[in-house]
């Protein structure tokens, strides 16, 4: 199974910053906001309520919260999504090409996402969702 953010990145790739072109200022223009702003409310309501240290880590790690809670995993998801394209676009194209390599309908276990992720953000879990959680509450 592919990582459960696979989705949701994968939309968000196209809203990773490009050189201006007069094309792409006429759809951001068109477009507005790339705020998807129902589910920043999710997130916002979720964070604020039963949301719990270690969510981000389980997200990359896991499927679960999809089967138990899913609007809450599709807020989690679009969170850390928007907030990898936005401060880390090289970065998140990179994870997202490294996830997407993997040959479909295989195995892809908890230490193998893990691992994965890791290896292009860094081990350094805690801090990385606690600047993700402070930069997604700070949205407007």
């Amino acid at each position: 199974m592919r990582s459960p953010i696979l989705l949701a990145s994968l939309i968000l790739l196209a809203f990773i910053p490009r050189p201006a072109t007069a094309q792409r200022v006429m759809i951001r223009a068109e477009f507005g906001d790339r705020i998807n702003r129902g589910q920043l409310a999710n997130f916002k309501e979720y964070a604020a309520g039963s949301r719990r240290r270690g969510r981000m880590v389980e997200i990359v790690a896991h499927d679960r919260l999809f089967r138990t809670r899913p609007l809450e995993a599709y807020a989690e998801s679009w969170a850390l999504s928007f907030y990898l394209s936005e401060t880390q676009p090289q970065r998140y194209a990179a994870y997202l090409s490294k996830t997407a390599a993997r040959r479909a309908f295989r195995d892809y276990t908890a230490a193998q996402r893990l691992a994965d992720f890791t290896s292009v953000f860094g081990e350094n879990m805690e801090l990385l969702e606690s600047q993700f959680v402070r930069y997604v509450k700070g949205l407007k």
